[in-house]
């Protein structure tokens, strides 16, 4: 029992870091004041996760380069 509340502990700890370095990545690519982002709704979050590219472009990638984007 005690184990794995230190494992909760530490899992919490982990997943907090994380929320803190993505919250600090979305700030600095979006040039976003901290009070912008942390106001994103998760709609638009997913709406930014759709693929909005040219064809032109994406016809000029590589294969690497379209399984990643």
């Amino acid at each position: 029992m005690i184990e794995e509340k230190a494992v909760n502990a530490e899992f919490c700890s982990a997943f907090r870091s994380l929320e803190e370095s993505i919250l600090a990545q979305l700030i600095l690519f979006n040039r976003r004041r901290q009070g912008e982002v942390s106001k994103l709704l998760m709609s638009q979050i997913s709406s930014l996760a759709e693929p909005t590219y040219s064809q032109d472009v994406y016809t000029n990638l590589s294969p690497l380069e379209k399984e990643l984007l």
